[in-house]
């Protein structure tokens, strides 16, 4: 790599990392790398986006705003569309940070940032993220990227090509599934190399993922308090989430070693991570409960309870090769079982208020409002505003069947969480669950396929994707270099901050429109004061709010999200 006296960063996005499992780790001398970082340097948790989904984490910050600027909430569109499509680079309406810094004649390499596909002309280099469909659509710039890398260190993935196990059943898609991630964590280690080292850049990003795949699918193997944990498999597969956090403390070490004394440091993840909930809850059957949902018809409920049983269980027990089969023999049939598992079944004509079904960790309720809702029957103003505090009410008396106890701890409006041009596009209502205990899902393991049956709990057979862990708001960050304290830890950053902290590193102007706050707790007194800011400069996109993909593209894509449990 070219020694400058310029000022660089370098930053390493670890999905999902969290300090829950880092400090203990680190403390007990087992992740060197790290420990060696936070004692020289400055760290402390970052609190991620509601909700905790990695498309408008990640977009969050690279743009350094909330989702109600950059217009992105999850991968896909949400609420009661038309048409449901797929997010991608295009429907970011903000700059990313690597916008500014090419604008600005700074040379950037990016890799691996979800969103980021098609990738975008930028003053160096990018390879784009999960969401490129495959390596036979154009995922870097300049073009001819893929082919230079494959031929200095190997084949490059961008996803581990796991679709076909999008249930883990056995041992042997355990290690398959091992052996996938791992290998294209290693890729990415040897590409990033490569490139850091031959291309001239004053911004580096890279984005690992194997720490997210495999907390979510092994977190019961590590965690003796997880109710779906196994001894026997604990013995097996209960140190594959700890040797991942262990390689990429090496691969951090590496790369810390090749940076100059006027680069930057900072590690990053997009959210935490803890034990996913097994208690699931049908908003849509409370909704109705409350009469403020009607379905088609009176067995609407049962109807729909039976499209989502009948997916589930294909998934759940047929062979990998018979599955795949059915979906290619009769992929219109199962893309209207999904949606009409979701939103299909509803009587809008008559129904106020309706919860989107894809599985999250915090709840989410719209308004069928008029002039937003393609059937809309409230009207915005007081009836709006009447009807989004009575449903805030009962949501904060519903209580836990089993328990007797509050199963909320907060409950948002749109408007306290979402701020910009794009909040229409959020819930209404943003229900954070007590003690992050409920997940949001569809009702398949509802018995009886009554109204009143709104709360279950999940099997380990059952959990969605096999997922044991799921995120959590406390994501992390390290960040060490000339400017910064030793030793420090410091409290209440958010992820939109990153993004004027490292414009700050680079002596670029931070536009006023970013929602972020220099990170100046982490920084030497004297650079605190060089901080400058930019009125002026047009810092929304002109990016059209389309679906880039073609109809077997969008195929691809969704295949693999659904695999990651992303849909």
């Amino acid at each position: 790599m070219k020694l400058s006296k310029r000022e660089k960063v370098f930053v390493i996005g670890i999905d999902g990392a969290t300090f829950d499992l880092i400090k203990p780790w680190a403390k007990e001398g087992k992740l060197p790398n790290l420990a060696k970082i936070m004692k020289e340097g400055v760290y402390g948790e970052l609190r991620s986006t509601i909700p905790t989904n990695s498309a408008p984490a990640w977009t969050s910050f690279v743009t350094g705003t909330n989702p109600g600027k950059h217009g992105i909430l999850h991968f896909k569109s949400l609420g009661y569309q038309t048409k449901e499509y797929l997010m991608s680079r295009k429907s970011r309406k903000c700059k990313a940070i690597w916008n500014i810094l090419s604008e600005n004649e700074k040379k950037v390499g990016i890799i691996n940032v979800p969103l980021t596909y098609p990738p975008e002309k930028v003053n160096g280099f990018m390879i784009s993220g999960m969401d490129t469909p495959s390596r036979k659509n154009t995922f870097t710039f300049p073009d001819g990227l893929y082919q230079e890398i494959k031929e200095a260190v190997g084949d490059y993935q961008i996803e581990a090509q796991l679709a076909d196990l999008v249930r883990i059943r056995n041992d042997r898609d355990r290690q398959r599934f091992i052996k996938a991630v791992t290998g294209t964590m290693e890729l990415r280690f040897k590409a990033t190399k490569y490139l850091m080292e031959k291309y001239d850049w004053e911004f580096f990003l890279v984005v690992f993922t194997a720490t997210d795949r495999f907390q979510h699918r092994f977190w019961k193997y590590m965690d003796k308090n997880h109710p779906h944990y196994n001894a026997k498999d604990a013995a097996k597969y209960g140190n594959v989430i700890f040797n991942v956090y262990k390689r990429m403390d090496e691969i951090v070490g590496e790369f810390s070693g090749k940076l100059d004394e006027n680069t930057t440091l900072l590690i990053m993840s997009d959210h935490g991570f803890g034990p996913a909930p097994v208690k699931y809850i049908n908003l849509n059957n409370w909704l109705a409960s409350k009469g403020l949902l009607t379905y088609k018809k009176e067995s609407g409920v049962k109807g729909l309870n039976l499209h989502s049983f009948v997916l589930h269980k294909l998934q759940l027990y047929t062979p990998v090769k018979f599955r795949h089969y059915l979906r290619a023999k009769f992929r219109s049939q199962v893309d209207k079982l999904q949606l009409s598992s979701r939103l299909n079944s509803i009587n809008w004509a008559s129904t106020k208020a309706y919860a989107d079904q894809h599985v999250e960790i915090y709840g989410t309720i719209w308004i069928n409002l008029k002039g937003r809702e393609p059937c809309g029957i409230v009207d915005p103003g007081e009836q709006y505003e009447q009807l989004q505090s009575r449903i805030i009410d009962l949501v904060k008396g519903f209580n836990d069947p089993a328990s007797g106890e509050g199963m909320a701890t907060n409950v948002y409006k749109r408007e306290d969480i979402f701020k910009g041009p794009f909040s229409f596009k959020a819930p209404d209502i943003i229900v954070e669950w007590k003690n992050n205990a409920y997940r949001t899902q569809s009702p398949f393991g509802l018995s009886g396929n009554k109204l009143e049956s709104y709360i279950g709990i999940l099997d380990s057979k059952e959990t969605s994707q096999t997922i044991s862990g799921e995120h959590k708001r406390n994501g992390i960050f390290l960040i060490k270099g000339k400017h910064i304290k030793k030793g420090i830890k410091i409290e209440g950053a958010e992820i939109i901050d990153l993004a004027p902290t490292i414009l700050h590193l680079l002596g670029i102007a931070i536009p006023t429109e970013m929602d972020g706050d220099v990170l100046t707790e982490a920084f030497d007194t004297d650079f605190v004061s060089r901080i400058q800011y930019d009125d002026i400069t047009p810092f929304f996109s002109k990016s059209p709010d389309e679906n880039v993909l073609m109809e077997d593209e969008e195929k691809v894509l969704k295949e693999r999200l659904r695999s990651l449990d992303y849909l």
